[in-house]
């Protein structure tokens, strides 16, 4: 409001139409603080200076410097992409009243890890110029951020070609998984048990099981399609 009322002071030429302009750009609380020195009585504000001191001494918080300065020292880029990290960059060193020169060391400081690594060649003949800093590192995350984008790029279209290849699936006997091999206390138990290394059912050894020779017949009868399809 302070700055409407001072672009168009040719508007507002008197002290009790700057205090009505104010009165109509505020609502709630705000308005219903101001409203009983607004109209003409003995309460009433002579200068519109009067409006915004009391507005500020109910609203202002009295510790936002001191929040400013903390939320400015937890401040840093990370992932953020440097236009955005440098505009909150801007308006906290700003609000927390850091001094200009500092900004240079500040900025540098909050950078992200490839900011840095890719600058630091170049640090010392920027001569500790906040401007020819925020120039390089605006040009390089530039860079950064294209590159991120062509890997995501190239990383999506490979997600796609494997998904409209077929896989390989290895084949395995009759429909069923191969067994694995057993280990040698494994064989010592059948064994003890009078049972089959293969189906591991009594009553016979794994050189006379039924089901591998049914299985071992299935397998080759699989391996010759497979032959003769790889002949078509």
């Amino acid at each position: 409001m302070h700055n409407k009322l001072e672009i168009n002071a040719d508007h507002y030429k008197t002290e009790r139409a700057k205090i009505s302009y104010v009165f109509s750009r505020t609502t709630g609380i705000a308005s219903d603080t101001i409203r009983p020195n607004v109209h003409e009585g003995p309460a009433a504000f002579q200068t519109v200076e009067e409006a915004f001191t009391l507005l500020t001494s109910v609203f202002d918080d009295p510790h936002f410097l001191q929040n400013k300065r903390q939320e400015f020292r937890r401040f840093y880029q990370n992932t953020t992409p440097f236009n955005s990290f440098y505009a909150k960059f801007i308006a906290l060193a700003t609000e927390s009243e850091l001094p200009r020169d500092q900004w240079f060391e500040e900025m540098w400081t909050r950078l992200s890890g490839g900011l840095r690594h890719g600058l630091a060649p170049v640090k010392d003949s920027l001569n500790s110029s906040f401007q020819d800093l925020t120039a390089r590192a605006r040009t390089l995350d530039r860079e950064l951020q294209n590159d991120i984008k062509a890997a995501e790029k190239k990383k999506e279209r490979a997600n796609k070609l494997l998904k409209n290849t077929k896989p390989t699936v290895e084949r395995t006997t009759s429909g069923q998984e191969q067994k694995k091999s057993l280990t040698a206390e494994e064989r010592d138990s059948y064994r003890k048990e009078g049972s089959c290394f293969h189906c591991h059912q009594k009553g016979h050894m794994a050189n006379a099981c039924p089901t591998k020779a049914v299985t071992i017949a299935n397998a080759k009868l699989d391996s010759r399609s497979a032959e003769d399809s790889g002949k078509e």
